[in-house]
């Protein structure tokens, strides 16, 4: 990852620009109210313990009726064995490639409602990153800021099917709560495989 360290909101976009043409397909932005943060999810900031997808969402699917009294909304959710049996499949036919989240629509619901989720919260928007960056900021304690961008390109399909980490984008177009399509939202989702 490139630091690239700015003093001015102009200064910044003029070295964004810069940085744009050297992309074909442009950014995923993300801010932060303190430059010390890394980029962790809501799970990762709630516990240290690290979980299988199946087993993440046999949780939250367990917790769905809860969460459906409460809200008034329902979910087309898959039963736990489906979930284990879809990915058991998509590994089969596409290797490791991580090629749909089951219940991407919940879990999308869950993070804009502040419940852990594995899910990383991107912005198409510049402004909207920024946003967040600034709306609570208290540069005398943090020092600066940081807004990230991440490169489309980088999300292109992985055909490296190893065991490794990697990170997939799971995209805007999702049934959710509004705040994803006013925040311009994105997700990505960093998966090892075992």
């Amino acid at each position: 990852m490139k630091e690239i360290t700015t003093n001015s909101w102009e200064d910044f976009l003029q070295r964004l620009n810069k940085l744009k043409g050297t992309f074909e397909k442009g950014f995923y932005y993300r801010g932060q109210e303190d430059s010390k943060w890394g980029l962790e999810t809501t799970l990762e900031r709630a516990t240290d313990k690290t979980f299988s997808v199946q087993s993440y969402l046999n949780k939250c699917i367990g917790a769905s009726k809860i969460i459906e009294s409460h809200d008034e909304s329902e979910f087309d959710l898959p039963e736990s064995t489906e979930v284990y049996k879809k990915r058991r499949e998509q590994i089969e036919n596409f290797g490791s490639y991580f090629v749909e989240m089951p219940g991407y629509d919940y879990l999308v619901f869950l993070r804009h409602h502040g419940f852990p989720s594995p899910l990383l919260d991107w912005t198409r928007s510049i402004y909207i990153a920024a946003f967040f960056a600034f709306y609570k900021v208290n540069t005398e304690e943090t020092g600066s800021v940081s807004i990230y961008a991440y490169s489309k390109n980088d999300l292109d399909i992985n055909t490296d099917f190893d065991k490794k980490a990697q990170i997939y984008r799971l995209g805007e177009y999702v049934k959710t709560h509004p705040r994803h399509f006013l925040q311009q939202a994105d997700y990505t989702i960093a998966v090892e495989y075992r």
